[in-house]
């Protein structure tokens, strides 16, 4: 997977003609892209695709019981990633609150 930085008003191309655009961030955990791709290019959410693989898997699609694994896998991969760092966070809350550890904006003033 490639990750990339963008700052506000950046875009990506996906070929010629799909442009991924970061538009704005809402709140802390709400980016919002927008996408420009010709018409006979389906742009689906996470979730829809999921639930389309899914429905596709019940009917006896083969290919689709393969993918829908592999969706599952990677959904539990991205769970327990977003909870280690949450507990991780935690963690370093209490150690602050403690005095074990300084926050980051002593360490800046200190400088």
């Amino acid at each position: 997977m490639l990750r990339i930085s963008l700052r506000e008003g950046d875009y990506v191309m996906l070929g010629d003609n799909i442009r991924i655009s970061y538009d704005s961030m809402n709140g802390k955990n709400h980016l919002v892209l927008g996408i420009e791709a010709p018409r006979e290019v389906e742009v689906l959410r996470g979730k829809i695709y999921e639930e389309r693989i899914e429905k596709m898997a019940a009917n006896g699609d083969e290919q689709a019981k393969i993918q829908a694994g592999m969706l599952k896998r990677e959904y539990i991969e991205r769970k327990r990633k977003y909870n280690t760092r949450r507990t991780h966070r935690e963690e370093q809350i209490k150690r602050m609150a403690t005095g074990e550890i300084k926050p980051y904006q002593q360490w800046i003033a200190e400088e």
